[in-house]
């Protein structure tokens, strides 16, 4: 009786001690618990509305979204061509204030891309447009212009141009990210880096003769292949 007692006891320690390695492995693959915070609640987000919008296109979709979280920059399909427009949050059933749009029969013939940079306040934000230009100063140009919106007057200035020639193979602008402690926006380009001064409105070469982009602001960023490098 009394073995039989010694060897159950035996039996539930050893049982409990693979379970506490277990618990140990299994906490030890998946990292250090983050510690709990008493005085954090649990959200239960709740779905504002919906609609059919595209941040095209952005490495880190959060830029889209306003400082004070109160709009997003979006850009809007329709049957005569595509708008760059800023979405209020707060107000699902407010019209989306539109600063920038280019035609369905553009899109068809030449290589034309908006791309959202980000916020610089509240109220002024950054995007780019990327291939021939359809309007403004540099109209019929291939480049890659830089934006600069402001929806207290509801209007988008073009503060910056970088050019980009029609080689074989075609030069093309990868993408932008707004570096806020210099005001500037950094440019990706093919086998260079550009940064525009929005102080100044100038565009200066950081870097030229990079085999590609990929690690330099985000992991394996990819060209397009698909997209059409002269217009007809």
């Amino acid at each position: 009786m009394i073995n039989s007692f010694r060897n159950l006891l035996r039996g539930g320690a050893f049982l409990c001690l693979s379970c506490l390695l277990l618990a140990s492995l299994v906490a030890g693959c998946a990292g250090p618990a983050a510690p709990l915070d008493p005085k954090k609640s649990v959200l239960d987000p709740q779905l504002i509305f919906s609609a059919g919008l595209r941040l095209e296109p952005t490495k880190s979709p959060e830029t889209a979204v306003s400082p004070d979280g109160k709009h997003l920059l979006s850009v809007r399909d329709n049957p005569l061509g595509t708008d760059f427009a800023v979405v209020s949050l707060e107000d699902p059933a407010a019209e989306p204030v539109k600063f920038h749009s280019v035609t369905r029969e553009w899109l068809n013939n030449a290589t034309f891309a908006y791309s959202v940079v980000g916020w610089v306040s509240d109220s002024r934000f950054l995007f780019t447009i990327g291939g021939w230009q359809n309007q403004g100063p540099h109209k019929d140009e291939r480049g890659l212009a830089v934006f600069l919106g402001d929806l207290s007057t509801k209007a988008a200035d073009e503060v910056g141009f970088l050019p980009l020639p029609l080689e074989s193979p075609p030069i093309n602008a990868e993408f932008s990210v707004y570096v806020p402690s210099r005001n500037s926006v950094a440019i990706v380009a093919t086998h260079a880096i550009w940064e525009f001064d929005l102080s100044g409105r100038q565009m200066r070469l950081v870097k030229e003769g990079m085999t590609g982009p990929d690690g330099v602001f985000s992991p394996a960023v990819k060209r397009s292949a698909s997209c059409r490098t002269a217009r007809p």
